[in-house]
């Protein structure tokens, strides 16, 4: 039984005592009884309080039966209430003689009937308690197994777009391919190795490996800016900043007009502000992938974050923005 069920049961028999000893039994103690009055009823009480946990116990084993659960009840309680009845009718015989024993168990049938719908009123609690557990754990389960698949799904379409740079490098017989081509071993181990949240210099570091090797397939045809600034340790979620730069690269770059990428990260009191502005070519190099990373982000974030995030990207004249907010817990 979990700590604070067995608060609310001590609670509950205190209030119970105190209420029956000090109104239906303290008041009509004869004098000079108290003692004996006073052992009477924490033996009787101790046999009640071992009802009240027969019932919980035997109770679970015909609860999903209805159709037998409320006889059981009834059955239980008429023999309990008997069996009960025999110690308060051998002590009152005691104290006074001639005591009728259908008077006792009547009185002692409100005593059972009290614990039984106690008895069972705490059960259903503690059932219910536990099925709302329940779902909140496979709920938890759920995110988690499809935050692992959309992380995984971002993963080699990040990676493809890398590799689709390295490929034109190749082409082009470019000796800066060696470099490129180790630098994308420094992705791919960090794509590899990181399943939880990490830091957000990783993240940076990760960011700056993909930009080198863009950069040296675009050359200057790009000009490329990235403002930082992080005033404490922040912990994030892997790649869940590389597909606005991603997309920037991919539909912001053209080789015969000037396309510029400007990045800004900042990390200020634990909130961050993330924001890529790039020259627009998007109408000319659409392609059928256009838009997964937005919006595996978008899913990701919503499991994340909840309501403590804000996404928006859309066209500004002959650029294109993109930023996401994440409120601090």
């Amino acid at each position: 039984m979990k700590q604070k069920w067995i608060k609310y049961h001590v609670v509950f028999f205190l209030i119970t005592w105190a209420f029956n000893f000090t109104f239906n039994f303290y008041l009509k103690i004869p004098d000079g009884k108290l003692f004996s009055y006073t052992s009477f009823f924490v033996l009787d009480n101790f046999f009640l309080v071992s009802y009240f946990y027969s019932i919980i116990l035997s109770s679970q084993f015909v609860l999903n039966k209805i159709r037998y659960f409320i006889p059981f009840l009834i059955v239980l309680m008429l023999l309990s209430c008997a069996l009960l009845s025999i110690i308060p009718y051998a002590f009152y015989c005691m104290e006074f003689a001639g005591m009728d024993y259908s008077h006792i168990y009547f009185i002692k049938m409100f005593e059972v009937s009290y614990m039984t719908f106690s008895g069972i009123g705490f059960l259903f609690l503690h059932k219910f308690e536990e099925s709302a557990l329940q779902k909140v754990h496979l709920t938890e389960s759920l995110s988690d197994a499809e935050l692992t698949f959309l992380r995984s799904q971002m993963s080699p379409h990040f990676l493809l777009n890398t590799l689709n740079t390295i490929y034109a490098l190749a082409l082009r017989k470019s000796p800066e391919i060696y470099a490129a081509i180790s630098e994308l071993n420094t992705i791919y181990s960090y794509v590899k190795k990181n399943e939880g949240k990490v830091s957000l210099k990783n993240e940076v570091e990760y960011l700056e490996n993909f930009m080198k090797i863009q950069q040296r397939r675009f050359g200057n045809a790009v000009k490329l800016t990235f403002d930082l600034s992080i005033d404490r340790e922040y912990e994030i979620e892997p790649l869940l900043l590389s597909s606005f730069v991603e997309n920037a690269f991919k539909h912001g770059v053209s080789m015969k007009e000037e396309s510029y990428i400007t990045i800004k990260l900042k990390v200020e009191n634990g909130k961050l502000d993330y924001t890529v502005e790039n020259s627009d070519h998007a109408s000319k190099y659409k392609d059928s992938t256009s838009g997964i990373g937005i919006q595996n982000l978008s899913r990701r974030l919503e499991l994340l974050y909840f309501d403590r995030f804000s996404l928006q990207h859309a066209r500004q004249g002959k650029s294109y923005l993109s930023t996401l907010s994440i409120q601090p817990l």
